[in-house]
């Protein structure tokens, strides 16, 4: 697993996998970016032998991931392209459950 691209906490202990995927939206491929956490935090020499167990995929902001080993947090950030993405599908599936 070396060479990915890790989320990691402020003491440097891997908490996550960043991933691109690829999504269909408004008809277009795009992609998005999310953020494979796992169940407990690894050290780097670990999560490039273990593959992390996956507890959550985090599509949007997360204000604090906690780091099971050093009890440290950090804030998931998406940018603002993600944001309005999110936002967009949030309001057209809302309004297909209020006119359904």
């Amino acid at each position: 697993m070396d060479g990915l691209n890790w989320k990691r906490c402020p003491g440097g202990h891997v908490l996550g996998e960043i991933v691109r995927e690829a999504v269909v939206y408004n008809g277009r491929r795009m992609y998005a970016t999310r953020l494979k956490l796992f169940r407990q935090a690894m050290t780097e020499a670990e999560a490039d032998v273990i593959p992390g167990s996956v507890a959550a995929t985090i599509e949007g902001t997360a204000p604090e991931l906690y780091c099971s080993i050093c009890d440290a947090t950090t804030p998931w950030i998406i940018g603002q392209h993600e944001t309005e993405r999110l936002v967009e599908r949030w309001v057209t599936k809302r309004r297909t459950l209020v006119q359904g």
